[in-house]
């Protein structure tokens, strides 16, 4: 004799069901909560050597000194060894981190960098990976529906107001300021060409959010190094890139000082898309 399920029961089995097929769509690839968390530290690097605030690096063509770097962090994912990704959940810590988004502040406010902050996070602190993990992929930049609210009353860490681009354009996604030979370098990198009015922006011509990958075979990296004189476009080797000069990227379509670090960033100048790796990044 059959008994008839009831509606309780009938969501129970329907919640069943749908355990296992989350749990059959991501198999083993799944966040191992019993992990510890995993931390990845970045490190600005100026051909090779640690890029700080009070010691220029002087190279064979320039002399290259660090006066901020700051961008935000979001859409983490773990990169397994078959060739899916799960998402990887930060770790909010009220100031620097919430569940999805990471403000990554490498300048300490002294020396070059006395328009910054002393307050440091170079540590980028996810969910624990499972041992299918062989990389991480993240994006920089803030998510759009994100973006375009207002700084001045925004949670932590979207209430910086260094890294403000205005109520069109919402956030700085990546500042990087350095002074070459004595001349001011800037890459500031955000959305363009948005449309809308205040409280209300509809879309972003170009959205500039490069995606970053770093994989790691077996052997996990110390840190994320990060290239500044391949995001500025310098040689330290033979005749450099940049002249003498000031110089600025804007994240315009049109500014020539954004064809060097938009394709260190592997971002199409035109569309604001990724569409190539993005060298600046490397695991060590």
């Amino acid at each position: 004799m059959y008994r008839r399920l009831s509606l309780k029961h009938g969501h129970q089995v329907a919640s069943f069901c749908l355990l296992f097929a989350l749990l059959a769509a991501y198999g083993c690839n799944a966040v191992d909560a019993d992990q510890p968390p995993l931390s990845l530290r970045f490190q600005p690097l100026v051909a090779g050597t640690p890029a700080q605030c009070g010691a220029p690096v002087k190279t064979p063509t320039a002399s290259i000194q660090l006066t901020d770097l700051r961008f935000y962090v979001h859409d983490v994912r773990f990169v397994h060894s078959d060739g899916t990704e799960t998402t990887a959940a930060l770790i909010a810590d009220g100031r620097w981190q919430t569940e999805s988004l990471a403000l990554m502040d490498l300048e300490d406010g002294t020396g070059a960098c006395e328009n910054g902050s002393r307050e440091m996070h170079d540590t980028l602190v996810l969910s624990g990976p499972n041992a299918s993990t062989v990389g991480i992929r993240f994006r920089i930049g803030v998510p759009f529906e994100l973006n375009h609210d207002n700084p001045a009353t925004n949670p932590s860490p979207l209430n910086v107001t260094a890294m403000s681009w205005g109520w069109m354009g919402g956030h700085k996604f990546m500042r990087l300021e350095a002074e070459v030979d004595g001349f001011s370098h800037l890459l500031h990198l955000a959305s363009t060409g948005c449309e809308g009015t205040i409280g209300n922006i509809s879309r972003c011509d170009r959205g500039n959010r490069p995606e970053i990958e770093v994989n790691w075979g077996t052997e996990r990296p110390h840190s994320l190094a990060i290239s500044i004189d391949t995001l500025l476009g310098l040689s330290t080797e033979g005749a450099s890139a940049s002249a003498a000069t000031d110089w600025s990227c804007m994240s315009t379509r049109r500014d020539p000082a954004c064809l060097s670090p938009f394709r260190a960033l592997g971002l199409d100048v035109e569309t604001g898309t990724s569409m190539l790796p993005a060298i600046a990044f490397e695991g060590r």
